[in-house]
């Protein structure tokens, strides 16, 4: 199975949100899940993301929010995924293809703040949780 988990924290290093999605994420790579890991630079940099760097999982770091603006910004997240930026987390997503995916959220309303990354769960279908 191929697990994504996307960190919706980007302005503060560790939380205990954290904890818990580096441990699920670890569990998924030691029981042979493919694991996509997106978060912010300094989340990344943390010992426990860094000691998830293993074959099998792929860290993708985070500088901004995924925003919808409306018809522009939709053309350039399809822009970003087709030319497959390494700065976009919808094409890294894209081209990692998960089964599932769990978004996990600082606090219970971050996923407001991410209008881009919601029309696309919403547009993909693939299941997914908030993780708060």
């Amino acid at each position: 199975m191929r697990l994504a988990f996307v960190s919706t924290v980007l302005s503060y290093p560790w939380g205990g949100a954290d904890k818990l999605w580096t441990a699920a994420a670890e569990a998924a790579s030691t029981d042979a899940h493919a694991v996509f890991v997106a978060a912010s630079p300094l989340t990344v940099a943390h010992t426990n993301v860094r000691h998830l760097a293993t074959p099998g999982v792929v860290v993708h770091v985070r500088d901004s929010f995924t925003q919808f603006n409306g018809r522009r910004a939709r053309w350039r997240q399809r822009v970003q995924q087709w030319l497959k930026s390494p700065r976009s987390l919808l094409a890294a997503l894209d081209a990692f293809q998960p089964d599932f995916i769990f978004v996990n959220q600082g606090g219970a309303f971050d996923i407001l703040i991410e209008d881009g990354l919601v029309e696309w769960l919403l547009a993909i279908h693939f299941p997914f949780a908030l993780i708060c």
